[in-house]
């Protein structure tokens, strides 16, 4: 990161990017060193994306803008070694460029893709129902009647 500090946590540090692709271009990085956007434990990542909306309201509140940009670098080809949330705000003349010539698929492509997709999809939800303990049941000799009390209703 760099000395332009905008926010500073126990958690997260955001300031100007060193490289910035318009005025106002932040960047949120994690203390904590995840190499990929599945490494980060979900509150954490909710934390971040948190962070990123109000750096964006920030940015519109501090610049003529007319919206944001979120841009997750992570990976092996990035420059650091830690995942970096780029948020760059955009007006409708800065002449940034995010277009790219589309994939062209046929319906068997998006077919095999959509497959492995759900696949893996139905391994994560099997591996997070593994992770969790059985829920406890509670008999009607457990019951508190101070919480039945709270939960009554008038």
């Amino acid at each position: 990161m760099n000395s332009f500090i905008v926010y500073e946590d126990e958690e997260f540090m955001a300031g100007l990017a060193p490289h910035p692709i318009s005025i106002g271009h932040l960047q949120i990085s994690s203390k904590r060193t995840y190499n990929s956007l599945s490494s980060i434990p979900e509150g954490t990542l909710a934390r971040l994306f948190s962070l990123a909306t109000k750096l964006s309201w920030v940015l519109f509140e501090s610049f003529d803008i007319g919206g944001t940009n979120l841009l997750l670098k992570d990976g092996v080809e990035q420059e650091y070694t830690q995942i970096i949330l780029d948020v760059i705000p955009r007006t409708t003349e800065d002449k940034i460029n995010f277009l790219w010539t589309p994939l062209k698929q046929t319906e068997e492509e998006f077919k095999q893709s959509l497959a492995l997709l759900e696949q893996a999809m139905t391994m994560e939800e099997e591996e997070k129902e593994k992770k969790q303990p059985d829920k406890m049941r509670r008999s009607p000799e457990d019951r508190n009647y101070m919480v039945d009390q709270l939960m009554r209703r008038p």
